[in-house]
């Protein structure tokens, strides 16, 4: 499995935002490239049938937040692992090798430890202030353009990122826009960024 074609969105299912993550995961499909499910309050048992359903209900490539088993145990097509997560080498033990392996990456060094023959892609951010993160130091274009110029990966944005905002990310380099509260917009913003 490859990444979407450039550029793609990138949308983030959350139960705390979304509600039902399926019904959510049917309205983002008209326009993301990718579809991740991000439940971190939920049972291993919980992800693993929301993975399943959302696999079943739309043909979109799905990647499951933090837990490569809980990937494999739901015909996930990859993973996204934070800092302290499972090492990526690992994860990609675990999926083998056509999965989608993605990686959280906020500063330099953590951009120059990927392994292009082992992850995928990097997010990174926040581009714009958000208030999923609401205390986090935000990029801003320049440093972000900084770290996907630096970076041995296509790196996707994320952080505040809307159709009104989207374009000026994917100019400053990125493969792709991530979207957790706009995420059922996927359509409109996928629109924004190929006009």
């Amino acid at each position: 499995m490859t990444l979407p074609p450039r550029p793609f969105v990138y949308a983030i299912l959350d139960p705390d935002v979304h509600g039902d993550v399926v019904n959510a995961a049917h309205r983002a499909s008209a326009g993301a490239g990718l579809l991740q499910l991000r439940a971190k309050g939920w049972d291993a048992r919980s992800i693993i049938e929301a993975g399943r359903a959302i696999k079943a209900a739309v043909r979109v490539p799905l990647i499951i937040n933090d837990r490569a088993d809980l990937a494999l145990a739901a015909g996930a097509n990859g993973v996204h692992l934070g800092q302290s997560d499972l090492p990526y080498a690992a994860a990609r033990s675990i999926l083998g090798p056509k999965a989608i392996i993605g990686a959280t990456a906020f500063i330099a060094q953590h951009f120059a430890a990927l392994d292009p023959a082992i992850v995928d892609y990097a997010g990174t951010g926040p581009v714009y202030p958000t208030l999923t993160k609401p205390n986090k130091p935000v990029l801003g274009l320049v440093d972000f353009s900084a770290l996907v110029h630096a970076s041995p990966v296509p790196v996707v944005g994320i952080g505040g990122i809307t159709a009104d905002n989207a374009a000026p990310v994917i100019t400053a380099g990125a493969a792709g826009v991530a979207v957790l509260r706009a995420a059922e917009s996927a359509r409109v913003i996928q629109e924004a960024i190929n006009p």
